[in-house]
């Protein structure tokens, strides 16, 4: 195969991808999310799951693995993607085996075209973190796309083709939540990530205390992705005895939400440092201009004195 020959194709329908556009976010957003899915399917392919910290990217898998564009193609807008020029097949006592890239490559598109089945399979390789990409991958659907279009190429081989459609990306979310649909949801700023104590705390946009949270080792290169986010994260709860309040939750998924959903004052359990944060909080609290729509209200440092005398004297009395 030339080295320049791709081995992977990427076509987006729908929305501004049929007029031949689409936003340079929306592209490497999800270019850099198949990519990790490919990555994510080497690791398994190569069984190092378990040797190494699952879910980090080995080096040589990541060598292997790496892609690059090599063309813009016509039509509805898609891309092109080859392996890197270093990549060939390897020989070996039982013949020529094909690239892990290219392997890879071939096992993502098979994963994601039987998830599109009238009856749906999941395979092997398409663990907890390869699934995460992929529902990452499909939120460009949200941008106006209606599909994206996988088609891989190997050597001596019809090219396999596979759809990432509203449906797949239904499938996708039902693997990953499916086994835990009765645990706590909470939605916050994730801070304070412990890579180390594979802790962190999600700090709820509603206000109050934060959510102390503990994390498998597989989440780790997500965490360090999803710092200062605002984010859903779901597990297991234990609570506290004596107000039902959550002691700790125990992630077992989480994904950045839409900026959208970002509120506009985060109400974080944090005394302000400064002089500026201490305003930013007042302001968000509300309490500056309480009083500015108050007609019985004339000038508010007069106001304010016979407040304060007030006060005095009840104390006194």
């Amino acid at each position: 195969m030339s080295k320049q020959e791709p081995v992977l194709q990427i076509l987006l329908k729908g929305g501004r991808a049929d007029e031949h556009r689409i936003s340079i976010d929306s592209l490497t957003d999800l270019l850099k999310k198949v990519q990790l899915c490919v990555k994510r399917v080497g690791l398994s392919l190569v069984g190092k799951s378990a040797e190494a910290k699952p879910g980090r990217i080995k080096g040589d898998v990541e060598a292997a693995c790496s892609l690059e564009v090599v063309a813009i193609n016509p039509g509805s807008f898609g891309v092109a993607l080859a392996l890197s020029p270093d990549q060939e097949p390897e020989t070996t006592l039982f013949g020529t085996k094909e690239p892990l890239g290219q392997e890879a490559v071939a096992k993502f598109v098979e994963g994601v075209a039987l998830l599109g089945q009238e009856t749906p399979k999941l395979v092997n390789e398409f663990d907890y973190g390869v699934l995460a990409s992929l529902r990452d991958a499909a939120k460009v659907l949200n941008r106006g796309y209606t599909s994206v279009e996988f088609l891989s190429q190997r050597r001596g081989r019809r090219p396999a083709k596979a759809v990432l459609d509203a449906r797949v990306a239904r499938r996708v979310e039902d693997n990953i939540s499916g086994p835990i649909k009765s645990a706590v949801v909470v939605k916050g700023t994730l801070r304070e990530v412990d890579l180390e104590k594979q802790s962190c705390r999600i700090y709820p946009s509603a206000g109050g205390k934060y959510i102390q949270c503990a994390f498998e080792e597989l989440f780790l290169p997500l965490m360090k992705e999803l710092l200062d986010s605002y984010v859903s994260a779901s597990g297991e709860a234990t609570h506290r005895e004596a107000d039902g309040r959550i002691r700790e939750l125990r992630i077992k998924d989480i994904e950045r939400l839409d900026l959208e959903a970002l509120p506009l004052f985060p109400q974080v359990d944090a005394k302000p440092k400064t002089g500026r944060e201490l305003l930013r909080a007042l302001r968000a609290s509300g309490l500056v201009g309480i009083w500015k729509d108050r007609d019985a209200i004339g000038d508010s440092s007069t106001f304010a004195r016979k407040l304060r005398k007030r006060a005095q004297t009840r104390t006194e009395e």
